[in-house]
């Protein structure tokens, strides 16, 4: 919480850039960053933080919008994203976490890639992992 004080002065500007910085909407349960409708953290400069039990997390998107353009992906606090890069920089470059583990593109290609197996006229869609497993358990 910022408290109002005399305006002017090194403390007064300190203020005024520190409320601008910081100024943000929370939400808070018991203590703790939480919101389940929208970002708990809106600042100022139009960065935006979803949090869920004082943990970065949600389900349908980003859950940090920074207003460079970065965006990075979070369940339960950790790094995951199942359908591309957890962390897109503003800069380009991109990293890929399922469950928080760090993984190059190929490899996370290799485990979220879907196969599909047809089974009496049903598409069935299957991990790559499950995959390896059936074609090594026909041959």
């Amino acid at each position: 919480m910022i408290m109002a004080i005399e305006s002017g002065g090194l403390m007064g500007n300190f203020i005024e850039k520190m409320d601008l910085l910081v100024s943000m909407l929370m939400e808070v349960k018991y203590g703790k960053y939480h919101r389940e409708d929208g970002p708990a953290i809106e600042i100022v400069n139009g960065s935006k933080y979803w949090y869920l039990n004082n943990k970065l997390h949600r389900e349908d998107g980003p859950a940090i919008e920074r207003s460079s353009g970065t965006k990075e992906w979070f369940l339960n606090g950790k790094f995951h994203r199942e359908d591309g890069p957890a962390c897109e920089y503003a800069s380009g470059n991109k990293f890929w976490y399922l469950n928080g583990e760090d993984l190059t593109e190929e490899e996370f290609l290799q485990m979220t890639q879907k196969h599909v197996i047809i089974i009496d006229g049903q598409e069935i869609k299957i991990s790559a992992e499950s995959y390896k497993e059936l074609k090594k358990s026909l041959n």
